[in-house]
């Protein structure tokens, strides 16, 4: 049995309906996830971190002696990060299930495959709820399965925590989930009732017996209770009163709680509230900045701890002075069409870039005599400037 059937890898442990309470971290499992992913909010920070981690450009390059680089797709490592780390996932499908699990739990962790000579040939990734680290005479170990399992065949990438472990986030900000869960509980029985707020009937001389009661019940159930009788009027006969006892959305502010707990979970994942579908106080000009920093202060973060979790983990100490991976965040920072134009047209005016590299970053095909680079030509040096007007 291989190591991907024996660990059943997107088999899922159901949550029970209305289970609002998150388990503590040592016993959280795929179900937490699920319970998390299930709240909308929580959902659009995953998606909107985890998105890009998974899309953008992720390659292995070489130092080269004149200071420049250049890309090493012959280091088996580059095939794997950019095209397919294993025969069952894509690049994208294998860093999307990593950074979620990062995001979610503090940990993402995948079986490193090396052949004989000790290549790296594939990796598999593993649910974080089913690894444990350890540290045994002083050396780092994971636990696998009920397996002890050395550190060179685990890649281990690491949230906020201990430097040896990832907090989980699901964990910590349990409170704020469970109340953003129980908000959208509380709306999905508030309209499935019909808007009904909780109530009591009050009998003036009480039922006789426990029978009459019971009778009473089925029949008010059956008249008023099912979802397709919720609109016939209420008839109360026999001395029957009917008291509200609930609160009304309005007076709970419930609108205004579920938009703060919305921005709530945008604080614990460093989302921009724009993403998540929250535009009350957004404007242009601001939603611009906001993604700026947000690319800024957090998924330049996470891309940086891939990076060097892949430097440690998977180049050895020879391949780290020549060889390192690196993302390509051009794709978040193009800018619209206006503004690239006058960046690229600068830089041609300098010599900063040649035309082919300019069709490059459009993604156009190269033209005849496109690597030239020019300058404007009635520029000169401004000694030479100074001197020509003292003689005029």
């Amino acid at each position: 049995m291989s190591f991907w059937d024996k660990f059943r890898f997107w088999e899922k442990k159901q949550v029970p309906a209305g289970a609002f309470s998150v388990p503590s971290r040592l016993q959280i499992s795929s179900g937490a996830d699920d319970f998390a992913l299930a709240i909308s909010a929580v959902w659009a920070c995953v998606r909107a971190i985890s998105d890009p981690i998974a899309f953008l450009p992720l390659q292995v390059f070489r130092r080269l002696e004149d200071g420049s680089r250049q890309r090493a797709a012959d280091h088996p490592l580059y095939a794997l990060l950019a095209e397919a780390p294993n025969p069952d996932q894509t690049a994208l499908d294998f860093r999307h299930f990593m950074q979620t699990q990062l995001l979610l739990q503090g940990n993402a962790y995948a079986e490193v495959v090396r052949s004989p000579r000790g290549r790296i040939v594939s990796l598999h990734p593993i649910p974080a709820d089913r690894v444990r680290v350890i540290r045994e005479a002083g050396e780092v170990r994971y636990s696998v399965g009920g397996e002890t399992w050395p550190a060179s065949r685990i890649f281990h990438i690491r949230g906020l925590g201990d430097g040896l472990e990832g907090q989980s986030v699901i964990s910590l900000a349990r409170r704020s989930f469970a109340l953003a869960g129980a908000m959208e509980r509380y709306g999905q029985r508030f309209f499935e009732s019909g808007g009904r707020l909780p109530y009591v009937l009050k009998h003036p001389a009480g039922f006789r017996t426990a029978e009459d009661l019971d009778q009473f019940r089925r029949q008010w159930d059956e008249a008023y209770q099912t979802s397709d009788q919720w609109h016939r009027p209420l008839i109360l006969t026999g001395g029957l009163d009917y008291v509200q006892i609930g609160i009304r959305p309005e007076d709970a502010q419930f609108l205004t709680s579920r938009k703060f707990q919305i921005a709530e979970i945008a604080r614990w994942f460093r989302v921009p509230l724009h993403l998540l579908g929250e535009l009350d106080r957004a404007t242009f000009s601001n939603i611009e900045h906001q993604s700026l920093e947000f690319v800024q202060h957090c998924l330049l973060y996470w891309a940086r701890n891939w990076e060097m979790a892949i430097s440690r983990q998977l180049l050895t100490p020879a391949e780290r002075k020549s060889l390192y991976a690196e993302f390509n965040f051009s794709l978040l920072l193009r800018g619209d069409y206006e503004g690239r134009t006058k960046g690229y047209s600068a830089l041609l005016d300098r010599g900063v870039l040649s035309v082919n590299e300019v069709r490059r970053m459009e993604n156009l095909d190269a033209v005849p005599d496109g690597d030239v680079r020019h300058v404007l030509g009635n520029m000169q040096r401004f000694p030479a400037a100074s001197a020509d007007t003292t003689r005029s």
